[in-house]
């Protein structure tokens, strides 16, 4: 067997049951062979964190320019009965803030200002939602949104923007 692949296979205990109030264990053998293949071309992958960037800055921007815009309405004067003034008020300003920072975030300009600004939205906006008792279901795509926003504000825009070329 070649040195390489030896060092692969590897013996451990792994922890498997409770028995009497008592942990047993059980000595296993575990190749890890197809695993070390995998990472290979996977680490290969982090060279493209750039798109990536791209790619989630682009994921966000659609996110907030479609739900921006869905808004709309609202800087007409169209409510639905029944609305406080208040929360007119907070929809009117996500209109036009949402879409804003939508294109901000799709050419890559203010980036992490951007990616801060919805970040806010979407913790109010699961406070919001969760204010009637928390239902994951009903908060996962704000949550999702918040983690992305919050890479964002971590990470930056990435080559592939105006961030980068201003830079």
């Amino acid at each position: 067997m070649h040195a390489a692949t030896t060092a692969l296979r590897i013996n451990f205990l792994l922890c498997t049951s409770f028995a009497r109030g008592q942990l047993s264990a059980t000595l296993c053998s575990l190749s890890l062979l197809p695993l070390h293949s995998f990472m290979q071309t996977t680490w290969k992958l982090s060279k493209y964190k750039d798109v990536a960037h791209l790619v989630l800055r682009l994921a966000v921007a659609a996110a907030f320019l479609y739900h921006g815009t869905m808004k709309f309405g609202f800087l007409q004067g169209s409510a639905p009965e029944g609305m406080s003034d208040t929360l007119v008020m907070i929809f009117k300003f996500l209109a036009i803030a949402e879409p804003l920072a939508g294109i901000a975030l799709l050419i890559g300009l203010l980036t992490q200002v951007a990616a801060a600004g919805v970040a806010l939205v979407m913790v109010c906006a699961i406070y919001f939602k969760a204010s009637g008792g928390f239902d994951f279901g009903k908060v996962e795509l704000e949550i999702i949104l918040l983690a992305a926003s919050v890479a964002l504000v971590i990470e930056g825009a990435g080559a592939y923007s105006l961030d980068a070329k201003m830079r």
